[in-house]
């Protein structure tokens, strides 16, 4: 298995004092073979002064090749130099191409402390091929195990009295792909913590390679009282998107009558793989009970299979029981590619016995660009 990055030693560490920029001034460990806590401990009697800095160390785990972990509010418009390249005293900027397939990546983990002697104030996670500006020291740990990692973050979580600070941890936690970390997120799930906190805990069992994550979030999904963790589930099993989680997504579609829940869960089985949920659009377009999810399959189908689709679409347009999703495929119909829908779109115009569908048909043919549109106006009104 080929590495996304190197592995950082202590070689790294001492080069990186030398190259480091005036603005980020990396602090390395002396010897990052030492366990975790040592380390963390030498770092906290170590803080420089009372501007606030950082302590940064990293875990490995499996990624897809061409995925990243990104702390949204670390980064500033992927300003800087890649954090690898700066510890390996490199100054490009450009993009690592790191192949296909799966790839045992570094992950920092970056605990943000404002001033010597406080508790940490935030904590994000970020490969180390994703551009950063840093803007305050880094104490730099090295590798740590994700068991120590794991148990260190825990405990911050147990001992913090900020709910910001633990849902951050959230994110740091899910990057542990471990059956630890999907049993502790479990427990936040189910727990009396805030709707935002459950909420993060929900989007970080996404990134768990454990099946039994898609249960945890299933129950999720069927007992919170927060509709937004719900949601936040129903997404998470959309990134997972694995058999068992398209599953429980399409008993979501059909169950129950939050329509939301269930627009949510017919976008995320799209993002999940949009040649396995054709069948399904076509099947919510046709037969589901609410007409706003099955105006939500009709504009799906146009943007991923509008060509494949066209029967489907003349059949919603034609009969559905819904004003507007009729008309919602007419305006898919008129507008597919080569001008195949305008025929059907005409038909309905002339034909159809629903004398508002035809004054609709009349609209959407006036509006089309397709030269073809108004010709077929201009003909029939020339009759």
């Amino acid at each position: 298995m080929r590495k996304l990055t190197v592995l950082v030693g202590t070689v790294l560490f001492l080069a990186a004092v030398a190259v480091a920029s005036a603005s980020t001034k990396i602090i390395p460990h002396p010897d990052p073979s030492r366990s975790l806590s040592a380390k963390l401990d030498w770092a906290l009697a170590s803080a420089p002064g009372d501007n606030g800095f950082w302590i940064a160390y990293t875990i490995e785990r499996q990624m897809p090749s061409g995925t990243f972990f990104n702390g949204d509010w670390m980064w500033h418009q992927h300003r800087g130099i890649p954090l690898a390249d700066l510890l390996a005293g490199r100054t490009s900027t450009d993009d690592m191409n790191p192949g296909d397939g799966a790839v045992l990546q570094e992950i920092a983990i970056l605990l943000r402390y404002p001033s010597a002697g406080a508790p940490p104030k935030g904590v994000s996670v970020a490969s180390l091929s994703v551009p950063v500006d840093w803007r305050r020291p880094v104490l730099w740990l090295g590798p740590a195990s994700t068991e120590e990692s794991f148990e260190r973050l825990t405990d911050l979580y147990r001992a913090s009295a900020s709910d910001a600070f633990k849902e951050d941890l959230m994110d740091a936690v899910g990057v542990h792909d471990m059956a630890a970390a999907v049993d502790f997120l479990a427990g936040v799930l189910g727990s009396r913590e805030n709707a935002e906190i459950r909420e993060e805990a929900a989007e970080a069992l996404a990134w768990q390679t454990d099946p039994r994550a898609v249960s945890v979030l299933e129950k999720a999904i069927e007992r919170d009282v927060s509709a937004k963790v719900r949601e936040e589930a129903v997404e998470a099993l959309g990134e997972i998107g694995s058999e068992a989680a398209v599953a429980v997504l399409e008993d979501v579609l059909w169950s129950g009558r939050d329509v939301r829940l269930q627009d949510e869960a017919l976008e995320s089985l799209v993002e999940s793989s949009q040649d396995r949920s054709l069948p399904i659009l076509i099947e919510v377009a046709r037969n589901h009970p609410s007409a706003e999810v099955r105006e939500e399959a009709v504009e799906y189908l146009a943007e991923i299979a509008a060509d494949r689709a066209v029967a489907v679409l003349e059949e919603v347009a034609m009969n559905d029981r819904s004003f507007a999703v009729r008309t919602e495929a007419l305006e898919i119909l008129a507008e597919l590619p080569g001008g195949a829908g305008l025929p059907f779109v005409v038909k309905i115009a002339r034909t159809h016995p629903d004398g508002a569908l035809r004054a609709e048909a009349v609209d959407v043919l006036a509006d089309s660009d397709d030269p073809r549109a108004r010709r077929a106006l201009q003909m029939w009104g020339s009759e």
